[in-house]
């Protein structure tokens, strides 16, 4: 999503999208999170003992959704700067670009936990052997989306009175402020362009679960939720029709040309995008062999470090700390899949890619497995330089963020 939102748009342009995007509930009052907080009840309540993989996702997709509001919640806010002043303009770029870079940054990086759970949930439901449950992955994709939606809408929301500040008559010709509003500019078409990827998604994933109701695979208490969250989406979806035709009335016939043909710029940028799971991703078995040679020669000391965990593991199971390591072929095709619950010499839970090794600290066979391959796709590329590469980039990024995520979130899509 990087190459998103290169254009330079007008502030009456970012306006009417910004009324086109309105008339949404605050997450607050959300009827599609209570829809949600109703589906993952039931789920929890006709699932006992081992949870399968809808419930799962279903509850990481409530972990990761609490994860993105505090992301949203945080205390600076580009909204809050003040109008910027010609006589002080240079002043006032040099003393916020940093913070604005830095929480746009954020911004963006908020939603990555959405998407991982809307590929990973869409991928797992391509391969279910249980009917019942690849709908209800359906369904935990569709409320994910719907999130993820919501997410980019605030986001976008958050950006835009900034915006507004930089593209003001008596600044926006200044040269500084010009390249402080091409930065917020382009992150807020980046949230608009996601917004649009999300609803094309969402058509989609709402046109498998019809499909599985034809069937008679779909649970009643999924299609009572989905229901319930679309009838919301419904009345929001009318109001905010209503607020952009309220704005387009305001516009000259010229403005609403250009608005037109700049919204068409825009779908034919994102028309390609998908955040969903298509087995046309999956890399070749050419290209899985080339991985497996690669990390038992050039990147060995990566497989020999996740070996290393495994034997942790056995010396914890031998004295009753752990279960003894499980073995399968991980769900992308060319890493070796174990199962080391409870032996975490590094403090990291989840799933944890070492070589030819994807280590699986409780999250399930499923989760992540292809961000995880393309982890192994770069041990078996940087060879002895792939983990100096990753903490570097937690360095810079923070711990799980950074370069090696984004590489490997991008190629997980392709």
């Amino acid at each position: 999503m990087k190459k998103i939102g290169k254009r330079i748009f007008s502030s009456v342009t970012a306006i009417c999208f910004a009324l086109q995007i309105s008339g949404c509930e605050n997450w607050g009052e959300n009827s599609t999170e209570v829809a949600f907080g109703s589906f993952l009840k039931q789920l929890e309540k006709r699932q006992a003992g081992q949870p399968t993989e809808d419930l799962k996702l279903a509850q990481q997709l409530k972990i990761t959704l609490k994860s993105a509001k505090e992301v949203l919640g945080a205390d600076f806010r580009l909204g809050e700067v003040a109008p910027i002043e010609p006589t002080s303009a240079d002043a006032y770029v040099q003393k916020y670009t940093p913070a604005v870079q830095a929480y746009l940054q954020s911004l963006e990086a908020g939603s990555e936990g959405l998407r991982r759970v809307i590929f990973e949930s869409s991928r797992v439901a391509t391969f279910s052997a249980d009917p019942s449950v690849a709908a209800n992955l359906q369904a935990v994709t569709y409320f994910a989306l719907e999130f993820q939606r919501e997410y980019h809408r605030k986001a976008a929301e958050l950006v835009s009175p900034f915006l507004a500040y930089t593209a003001a008559a008596d600044v926006r010709d200044i040269e500084s402020v010009k390249n402080l509003n091409k930065i917020a500019t382009q992150a807020y078409f980046r949230h608009f362009g996601a917004q649009m990827v999300t609803k094309a998604d969402k058509k989609k994933v709402l046109a498998k679960l019809r499909d599985a109701k034809t069937a008679g695979q779909l649970p009643d208490f999924t299609e009572q939720s989905v229901n319930q969250s679309q009838q919301a989406l419904a009345q929001q979806a009318k109001k905010g029709t209503e607020d952009l035709q309220t704005a387009l009335s305001h516009m000259s016939p010229a403005d609403q040309a250009k608005l037109k043909g700049q919204m068409e710029d825009i779908v034919k940028e994102f028309g390609t995008v998908s955040f969903l799971y298509s087995p046309e991703k999956n890399f070749n078995t050419a290209v899985n062999i080339l991985i497996v040679i690669g990390n038992l020669t050039w990147g060995l000391i990566n497989t020999l470090i996740g070996a290393g965990i495994i034997v942790w593991d056995v010396a914890l199971a031998i004295v009753g700390v752990a279960q003894f390591p499980q073995f399968a072929v991980a769900a992308n095709g060319h890493m070796i899949y174990v199962n080391v619950t409870g032996a975490n010499p590094l403090g990291i839970g989840g799933k944890l890619s070492m070589g030819l090794f994807e280590l699986d600290n409780g999250a399930g066979y499923e989760w992540m497995s292809g961000h995880e391959g393309v982890h192994g796709l770069q041990s078996a590329l940087l060879g002895p330089f792939y983990l100096p590469t990753v903490l570097f980039s937690y360095v810079i990024s923070g711990f799980d963020q950074g370069f090696m995520e984004e590489w490997a979130d991008a190629w997980a899509d392709l």
